[in-house]
């Protein structure tokens, strides 16, 4: 269950946009919408940004590990307190062969009791070495009962 989910929240990381409480659906159409409608004075940039993070959770070649787990974390229907560690491939196509583009690496908790949210942490490498982005979202749409 806990694999399925970081999957599913890694995947939602990638192709949704979580940014001051908005929380954008999967639908790229919707994120554009919203984009276009931040209210922003001219003054930020914007960027499209297509990408993979070939994530492998078991097996000899895995790319995410477990360093730690809250005392609730077994029974919580979130899975809160869970910390993972990754050091993903990042490539410009959906197979594993794709051409890679760089390295995805960093830190992901699970940090909501009542719904499936998560912190990612995660610093470049390669020639964005020493960057820095954090990601936070919510599946508000996922509420755990309690």
């Amino acid at each position: 269950m806990a694999k399925e989910l970081l999957i599913l929240l890694i995947l939602m990381m990638v192709t949704s946009s979580f940014s001051t409480g908005i929380y954008a659906s999967l639908d790229t159409r919707e994120v554009g919408s919203w984009f276009q409608t931040m209210g922003c004075n001219g003054n930020e940039m914007t960027a499209k940004l297509h990408f993979y993070i070939q994530d492998f959770i078991s097996g000899r070649n895995e790319t995410v590990y477990e360093v730690a787990r809250a005392s609730i974390t077994s029974t919580s229907p979130t899975s809160f307190g869970l910390v993972q560690v990754l050091d993903d491939v990042m490539t410009g196509g959906p197979d594993m062969n794709s051409k890679p583009l760089g390295r995805f690496q960093g830190f992901f908790a699970v940090s909501d009791l009542r719904t499936t949210a998560y912190t990612l942490d995660h610093v470049g490498a390669g020639p964005h070495e020493g960057k820095h982005d954090q990601y936070c979202g919510q599946e508000s749409n996922n509420a755990a009962r309690t």
